[in-house]
């Protein structure tokens, strides 16, 4: 059979790939996807690795990937003839869902066998096929990357794609990613190519709420490679006098957008770094500036450093200082200037209050609107930003470092903070015309409204401020740990681990595990966050399921369930109980998983992330969450997370201690203090 396309030809390293010809994970026939050309084309869409249906087709993205792929040129005004595509990787991983992922996790298996045995480790697909890849791609100026692994290969940046999608990169002659630029129409020294990463089609389609992004990313893509971005700086100011700042903010404007950056996470301690306050574009009557409308007037932000990064300098002399705090202290607890801030209602607002004594009114949370906008989609503003507006990747630097936590220089952080405020002034009318056309501002039912809100509007977009008010309040107030009874529950949880160790120990050579790790850390399927050690790893106990034990996917459980998100048969809980009730465990088989799931249950589940967390943080200071000398645990409250009317408590989570089978005996932890009742 005559093959219509050798990667050989082009540079590919196919007699060393574990996917060639040869090679030891070739699912089937060797049968590489040329890549997608037309004419004209001046961008190059680089995808993972073909499904089986390219390779028969002969083609990238021809299967449902594919229809993804058309509807999302057809949204950005385009068509599938003026983007050439490409692979990474030009071989399919195999026949089975989530085959690269698959075959990755078991090369990596592969490799560690080997080494262990002397001999050499088998070379990644990615690396054979780089110079193909790249002899490819060097006939294109703009490269759409659409998934991780196109964005990590294209740019040698090593994040995952959420941290990527959306933001321009400029990468230089041997594809290493430059610094990313305040406005990605300026081309830094040494650029040669531009690359756009966003997610593969083939992720829209199992995750179709993502789908309106990567149509907006394709038309902002579009746009950086014509240079036509639709984001303009602002006009800023950095640490201005105190007669600046006041006649800054004495300005009539429709609303003022303001961020805080701190050095915690702890509101109610932590110290301001900075703080940046701006006003939106304006049209020529004087409000927020839509699109189509003509610009009158650009968007202006202040920033303000406070402190240093280094904990003790400070940027204004004592007397400069005082007049700016009360300068800000008189402008946040103005009641005829709105203030608006992406989750300024509840971390900020707290900020303030424990920094500048006074509480921001009026106040509107853009976290709200953008959940009526897309509830099942990440709140945060780096993603809400990239999606409204032409913003760059501007919270990290170009090795990746947070500029909101990282260790950073005072002023690239106050540039982030001044971009932060500038991108949710932007945001406050599309947000806001998405959550009026949500129904956020529809007036409810007269007959429940409640007592006490005769003078407050009645809506859900209100209750949720409300809600809001209320999540900051128990945050406040905290929930009082009883010690002796915490401390003693520690111990008999730890005595009963230490027995199902024990006990573990004895089954594993009658289940053929031979003998037991004990000090093997990680974390399991079900993505718990594992507090010190656990008997094997996830892929010990994969290899004992389903290779010593041959066991298949449990009966009546669907392979959603099954697999992990890397297409890996499951370990998790859920697993382990199929699989107890499957009938094919032998009794020694059985006895293990029963006392495994009891000994995952105590050591990361109650000992892991409950105990331990509640203990104080002066007496463990690497896993107590009691910071306060009350006693008392402080978990944050929110109301935007999940659908209006309910909320979520996370650090700890609250709602869910002591709330499954067997553990209700931890909600006798939360009681009153000495000297006190529970009424309730």
């Amino acid at each position: 059979m005559t093959m219509p396309y050798d990667p050989r030809k082009h540079g590919a390293r196919c007699d060393e790939c574990p996917l060639g010809p040869k090679g030891a994970f070739r699912d089937g026939y060797w049968q590489p996807c040329p890549p997608e050309r037309h004419k004209g084309a001046i961008v190059l869409a680089v995808a993972e690795s073909p499904h089986v249906e390219d390779t028969n087709n002969g083609r990238p993205l021809s299967g449902r990937s594919g229809q993804e792929w058309n509807l999302a040129l057809l949204a950005s005004g385009r068509k599938r003839a003026d983007i050439d595509l490409t692979h990474v990787v030009a071989c399919n991983a195999g026949t089975q869902p989530n085959a690269w992922e698959k075959m990755t996790k078991s090369l990596d298996k592969e490799n560690r066998r080997r080494l262990a045995t002397g001999l050499p480790a088998l070379p990644d697909p990615i690396a054979c096929c780089r110079p193909r890849l790249l002899k490819e791609a060097e006939d294109y100026e703009n490269i759409i990357a659409l998934g991780r692994t196109a964005a990590n290969a294209l740019t040698a940046k090593t994040q995952s794609i959420f941290a990527l999608r959306g933001g321009p990169v400029w990468v230089d002659e041997n594809w290493g990613a430059l610094m990313e630029t305040p406005l990605a129409n300026v081309v830094p020294e040494g650029a040669v190519r531009k690359v756009f990463p966003t997610f593969h089609p083939g992720f829209v389609q199992k995750a179709p709420g993502w789908r309106a992004t990567v149509h907006a990313d394709l038309g902002k893509a579009m746009r950086w490679f014509a240079g036509q971005l639709r984001w303009t700086d602002p006009v800023r100011s950095f640490n201005p006098t105190p007669d600046e700042l006041e006649a800054f903010l004495a300005q009539d404007m429709p609303f003022w957008a303001y961020d805080l950056e701190t050095d915690g996470i702890e509101p109610m301690v932590c110290k301001v770094r900075s703080i940046a306050i701006a006003h939106p574009d304006l049209n020529a009557e004087g409000r927020a500036l839509r699109e189509g409308q003509v610009e009158a007037r650009r968007a202006g932000v202040m920033g303000l450093n406070i402190l240093s990064g280094d904990g003790y300098t400070r940027f204004y002399s004592f007397e400069d200082e005082v007049r700016i705090l009360d300068i800000l202290r008189r402008f946040l607890s103005d009641t005829t200037k709105v203030k608006v801030g992406h989750n300024a209602g509840s971390y900020d607002r707290q900020v303030v209050e424990q920094w500048l004594g006074v509480t921001p009114l009026p106040i509107i949370d853009t976290l709200f609107a953008a959940r009526f906008r897309a509830p099942e989609l990440p709140k945060g503003l780096k993603v809400v930003g990239s999606v409204l507006t032409d913003v760059d990747r501007w919270e990290t630097t170009e090795k990746g470092e947070s500029l909101a936590h990282g260790k950073v220089d005072d002023w690239d952080r106050l540039a982030y903070n001044c971009t932060d405020s500038t991108v949710n002034a932007r945001i406050v009318v599309p947000l806001m015309d998405a959550a009026e056309e949500a129904g956020a501002f529809r007036d409810l039912p007269e007959a429940l409204r409640p007592v006490g809100w005769e003078q407050r509007r009645w809506d859900l977009h209100e209750i949720d401020h409300a809600t809001q008010d209320m999540c900051v309040n128990l945050h406040k107030i905290g929930v009082y740990v009883d010690q002796e009874a915490r401390w003693k529950m520690e111990m008999d949880t730890r005595a009963s681990v230490a027995k199902r160790e024990k006990r573990l120990a004895e089954l594993s050579f009658a289940v053929g595990l031979g003998k037991l790790d004990l000090k093997s850390a990680g974390s399991n399927d079900d993505g718990d966050e594992v507090v010190g050690v656990k008997p094997g790893s996830a892929d010990q106990i994969r290899d004992l399921l389903y290779e010593t034990w041959k066991l298949g996917i449990p009966p009546q459980m669907e392979a959603r369930d099954f697999y992990t998100a890397s297409g890996m048969p499951g370990t998790g809980d859920k697993v382990l109980r199929g699989h107890l009730a499957g009938g094919r465990l032998s009794p020694d088989q059985e006895a293990f998983i029963r006392e495994l799931r009891l000994y995952r249950r105590e050591k990361n589940k109650i000992l892991g992330t409950v105990l331990l967390p509640l203990n104080l943080a002066a007496h463990d200071p690497n896993k107590g969450l009691i910071w306060h000398p009350d006693g008392r645990i402080r978990s944050t409250w929110n109301a935007h997370v999940t659908a209006p009317g309910r909320l979520s408590s996370s650090g700890p989570n609250l709602q869910n201690i002591g709330s499954r089978k067997g553990q209700g005996k931890l909600k006798t932890l939360f009681a009153a203090e000495p000297g006190h009742i529970l009424v309730g």
